[in-house]
């Protein structure tokens, strides 16, 4: 019996409405009319993973064709949750997760998180989940392990999308990276 893990499915979560933002923020145009928010995430998922990055949410057609792979949002309107939910569904693995407005976030925090994740693969008590904390803990910024999934769909069965404490903090890993790879654009500002 191979004790070598399947790979890891790369996910752009998508499905966010913008609200704050007043316009699709995944389209906003950064360094030039060709490049997009969402793009950023793409690129540093590809640039660990390859071309097999699947953005996951209900979004623009445009947005989806940025991605090698589009899935709709299974549990639509309850955040994040519900799209990494969808992630592990559809995947049937391991999931790297990404939100799609990180302008910042680069291929070497991506491998950070992997990097730690990887060094706690053979105990008793693997992490489930390992985020990227900066000045907070960023739950749309890490690896989640299929184990994950049952406790996921039971809380949002229940209405508690919040993914803060998904797994008790035995069970979860947090990895630093820098602040600025975290950050988030939620205003045109």
């Amino acid at each position: 019996m191979s004790t070598e893990r399947a790979p890891i499915h790369p996910i752009v979560l998508v499905g966010g409405k913008s609200v704050r933002f007043g316009r699709d923020k995944l389209r906003e145009p950064l360094s030039g009319p060709h490049e997009w928010l969402v793009d950023c995430s793409v690129r540093a998922l590809r640039e660990v993973f390859g071309a097999r990055v699947t953005l996951v949410g209900d979004c623009h057609p445009d947005v989806a064709a940025r991605g090698d792979d589009h899935v709709a949002d299974r549990y639509p309107a309850v955040g994040p949750g519900g799209g990494i939910l969808t992630a592990l569904e559809y995947t049937g693995g391991d999931v790297f997760v990404l939100a799609g407005d990180l302008p910042y976030v680069t291929a070497s925090g991506v491998r950070a998180v992997l990097a730690a994740a990887s060094a706690h693969e053979t105990d008793a008590t693997a992490p489930l989940v390992v985020l990227a904390e900066s000045n907070g803990v960023h739950p749309c910024f890490g690896l989640y392990r299929y184990a994950v999934r049952g406790a996921l769909a039971d809380r949002l069965q229940i209405g508690r999308g919040s993914l803060y404490d998904l797994v008790p903090s035995t069970r979860r890993l947090l990895v630093p990276v820098t602040a600025v790879e975290t950050t988030n654009l939620n205003t045109p500002d």
